[in-house]
């Protein structure tokens, strides 16, 4: 089920000619779910968009199709992984072969490098998809050789013609991955997570201090994310109201910024923590 980005999958689907795209956008958007459809869409024995039903669309979904390899960790993609990419989908034969690499940023820079020579000399019949929410941390060379398919937020409106739950569709900041993993309970948890928050606003910087230490112990990217939802719906507020969102402005850009260090960077996260409380007003 894809929710959204009919305009990308037009894009995608009618696309001839590349070999190579890259999905990029904020996470929770949908950018792998694209991925992996768009490779059943290729492979899919009814030629149908896809039919989810046949033995080559579900073998993808089981991941155990041989003309398909996806990449998904959450750490560095190394050099061998793409060589083994590289084997794997020059071994000869008529059948479309797909590879996706989920956070695509993650490739070192010697697996950049050695995934732009496959891109530099590309297979008949090899569709390779590079997903990723920094694409800028990619080699010029290797967004140069790209089809690039930006993803946005997804309408509120359009999330709910498959999501029911109110609570679910406003907590997801408009990203529908996040409106289908949000459980009742964990609704709950990111409410908890917002009167802290309001609490830490209001506190003295010792206190701030010591919530900073819980804080880094704990999911702290969804920490961040809740904190987001809560400072724009205030921002909102204060719009509406014709209140003065000087300080809630700042706060975002921080929290934003911050944000960013933390997941793109090895930057100690409890100094990073601290010094958005520091500033926060």
């Amino acid at each position: 089920m894809i929710i959204g980005h009919k305009k990308q999958w037009q894009i995608i689907t009618k696309q001839k000619e590349a070999h190579a795209f890259l999905f990029s956008g904020q996470e929770s958007l949908g950018k792998k779910k694209m991925a992996v459809e768009f490779a059943k869409f290729l492979k899919c024995l009814k030629k149908e968009k896809p039919c989810n039903c046949c033995s080559a669309c579900l073998s993808i979904d089981k991941k155990i199709n041989s003309d398909f390899i996806l990449v998904e960790q959450e750490e560095d993609i190394k050099i061998n992984q793409i060589r083994e990419i590289k084997r794997r989908m020059f071994l000869s034969t008529d059948s479309v072969k797909v590879t996706i690499i989920d956070k695509a940023h993650l490739m070192t820079k010697d697996s950049q490098n050695c995934f732009l020579k496959i891109l530099e000399e590309p297979r008949k019949n090899t569709i390779f998809v590079l997903v990723t929410e920094y694409p800028d941390l990619l080699l010029p060379t290797v967004l140069s050789r790209v089809r690039q398919v930006k993803f946005f937020p997804v309408s509120n409106r359009e999330i709910k013609k498959y999501i029911s739950e109110e609570e679910a569709i406003l907590f997801s900041l408009n990203r529908p991955g996040r409106a289908i993993e949000l459980t009742s309970e964990k609704i709950k948890e990111y409410k908890k997570i917002i009167e802290d928050f309001k609490k830490i606003s209001s506190a003295n910087m010792a206190s701030r201090f010591n919530e900073a230490k819980k804080i880094t112990g704990e999911n702290l990217s969804e920490t961040f994310f809740i904190w987001l939802y809560y400072l724009r719906k205030k921002f909102l507020t204060e719009c509406e109201r014709g209140e003065n969102y000087t300080s809630t402005k700042k706060n975002i850009k921080n929290l934003q910024e911050i944000s960013s260090l933390v997941e793109r960077t090895n930057v100690n996260a409890k100094l990073a923590t601290e010094l958005l409380l520091i500033k926060l007003k």
